[in-house]
């Protein structure tokens, strides 16, 4: 049991990489005959993460995997969420769609003088070759289990199914699982999909439209923007990570950088 990268399980690969550019984020690692290499970028035309990954069977005999995603819903304003998170969360209402193999998330009856909030939408998708969708989750302690974390989750430790319901729940979480065989030396990918969107249809368009070119089209095209921008604003790779390291004390303030109170 591993995950993609080195954390949340914190499994010690046989071999690591970890690769920052400015479009995207890369992750290589080997676990026994099975390597990964995961790409996460930003898709230029929505509003939405793609995480990419790429499987190779390195052995003489045929493996089967099962890739489980995991993410925790919040759907509100930051400061709504730290100021009451357990009573926030209780708003939090999921479908899924089976004909589309997409997970939606909304929060009900919320929404302030600038609208209503956006539908989170998570998604599975093959590049190349298909897979077989074993199940989704929306309850966390379903998924986790009693006195567990991400790091050792029942759902993954115990190889309990998902148990495919939708609806409300007291700690939402969005998960889906996908069920992959890899003949000896073959490589296929998974491309898994969060993003936010305005409405159902908004989120079935998408969902229609990411066929496998269409993927790989998307990182290319963010890979190109990326270029465009840094040459435009006359930023250099240094420059950008120079910024980068100041972003997060910006968006969420922290004492250790801030000034003296006198």
């Amino acid at each position: 049991i591993w995950s993609a990268t080195y954390h949340p399980t914190k499994a010690e690969p046989d071999e690591y990489q970890a690769i920052f550019s400015p479009h995207e984020a890369e992750f290589r690692r080997r676990d026994g005959d099975i390597s990964t290499h995961t790409r996460v970028s930003i898709s230029p035309d929505h509003n939405m993460e793609m995480r990419k990954i790429t499987f190779t069977n390195h052995s003489n005999i045929v493996k089967q995997l099962q890739v489980t995603s995991y993410i925790e819903v919040v759907n509100d304003y930051h400061r709504a969420e730290i100021s009451h998170p357990a009573f926030s969360k209780l708003f939090i209402e999921s479908e899924f769609l089976p004909e589309e193999s997409l997970f939606l998330s909304k929060r009900r009856g919320c929404g302030d003088e600038d609208g209503p909030l956006p539908l989170i939408m998570h998604m599975v998708k093959d590049c190349g070759k298909s897979f077989e969708q074993a199940g989704y989750e929306n309850d966390r302690l379903k998924f986790i289990g009693r006195n567990n974390t991400v790091q050792n989750p029942d759902a993954i430790v115990e190889d309990i199914s998902l148990s495919s319901q939708s609806g409300f729940s007291a700690d939402p979480i969005m998960s889906l699982r996908a069920e992959i065989t890899l003949e000896p030396g073959e490589i296929t990918s998974l491309c898994f999909i969060i993003g936010v969107c305005d409405s159902r249809e908004e989120a079935i368009k998408i969902s229609n439209e990411l066929i496998p070119y269409r993927i790989d089209d998307l990182f290319e095209k963010a890979r190109l923007q990326s270029g465009m921008e840094l040459k435009y604003l006359n930023i250099s790779r240094r420059q950008v990570n120079a910024f980068q390291d100041i972003i997060s004390p910006l968006f969420y303030p922290c004492r250790h950088y801030r000034g003296p109170s006198e």
